[in-house]
């Protein structure tokens, strides 16, 4: 099969894309990097509501139709909802057991041989200077079970046409948005494997290569340890630093020198930060919830339990015995206990190459 690119989506497409064009200006960098045909991931940090479309913007400039995982919210507004679902894009339904679903549709678009773009981070970035933080497992899962090449695009700007606060896109500001696409995230090495450290070790991989190419767009360094919401807080408050910033592309990194998403020197900055430390950054001290990075975070850790009561015992014995039933079934397709499993098919592939 492969790539579908029907006519609703030519015409929707182009319709998005000058409106986009008439509101931002709007630059694309090492599009190359981009597979020329097959199935891929493409990933992107997540600094405002307005980044869907732009990856999507960026993707069809290069002919490429995708599909996009998207908040299930979306597809209640009704003029959305109706290019939503005529343009085959993907809902997730976030927080809730049905979430495995956008993975399983998403998973079978990529055996297909289409392309399905996704923010790994889940949400909003919670980083008050607009940082990538800690991303979600969905990408991981994905990458590892369909062995398909991730496609880093990091990308500035979008937050000076809307605000994560909310209010009305500022169309009449025209902001600067530039986005850098990176080479294929090295996971050939984790192919194969479907247990939770494989998992969120690709995840690693991916949300570094991002913030790799987003410290070359912003000509600065990202700080260490990356933002964590469970430890560090959630929040949309904005660092008045980057809040309304009029930012220059041509002050960045050139596209000709850049590392292409190497994760090299974030791993060793990272293996140098304090061990135990929180967000080491500047102070947040700055709007009405500033104290939520401090503020404790029980409904995220849940109750304490001692780990010799019998509520403790019998839930690690449940635990247990659920692992045994997924090793057991471990070479099915499809979804298995909230995970993708690949199926095994002769003549498939070798790690590394696409669908």
């Amino acid at each position: 099969m492969g790539r579908s690119y029907p006519l609703f989506y030519r015409v929707s497409g182009a319709v998005a894309r000058l409106l986009m064009r008439s509101v931002a200006r709007l630059r694309w960098q090492r599009v190359d990097n981009f597979p020329k045909e097959g199935a891929f991931l493409a990933v992107g940090n997540h600094v405002s509501n307005a980044d869907g479309l732009t990856l999507l913007h960026l993707l069809l400039d290069q002919k490429i139709p995708a599909r996009i995982l998207a908040k299930h919210e979306l597809w209640r507004i009704p003029v959305l909802s109706f290019f939503l679902r005529r343009s085959g894009q993907v809902p997730v339904v976030r927080g809730s057991a049905r979430a495995v679903e956008a993975l399983s549709a998403a998973f079978n678009a990529l055996e297909k041989g289409e392309v399905i773009a996704l923010f790994p981070e889940g949400t909003l970035t919670s980083n008050p200077d607009l940082w990538p933080m800690t991303a979600k497992l969905g990408a991981a899962r994905l990458a590892l079970a369909s062995r398909v090449p991730v496609i880093p695009v990091g990308q500035w700007g979008a937050h000076a046409l809307y605000r994560r606060e909310g209010g009305v896109p500022r169309f009449w500001r025209r902001p600067r948005i530039v986005a850098r696409v990176g080479k294929p995230v090295e996971l050939s090495d984790l192919y194969g494997r479907t247990d939770a450290a494989a998992y969120k070790e690709a995840t690693h991989r991916i949300i570094l290569a991002l913030t790799s190419l987003v410290e070359e767009l912003r000509g600065e360094q990202a700080p260490m340890p990356m933002w964590d919401s469970r430890r560090d807080g959630r929040t949309y408050d904005t660092s008045p630093r980057v809040h309304d910033v009029q930012w220059n592309p041509l002050l960045s990194v050139p596209a000709e020198q850049s590392r292409g998403g190497d994760i090299t020197e974030l791993l060793e900055r990272e293996a140098a930060a304090s061990a135990g430390g929180g967000y080491d950054s500047a102070p947040y001290t700055w709007g009405k919830r500033a104290d939520d990075a401090a503020r404790p975070r029980p409904e995220l850790a849940g109750p304490s339990v001692p780990a010799s009561s019998p509520e403790a015992v019998a839930s690690k014995q449940a635990g247990e015995k659920r692992a045994e039933q997924e090793g057991a079934t471990g070479g099915a397709s499809g979804i298995k206990a909230d995970r993708i499993v690949a199926p095994e098919k002769p003549g498939s592939q070798q790690p590394g190459q696409g669908a």
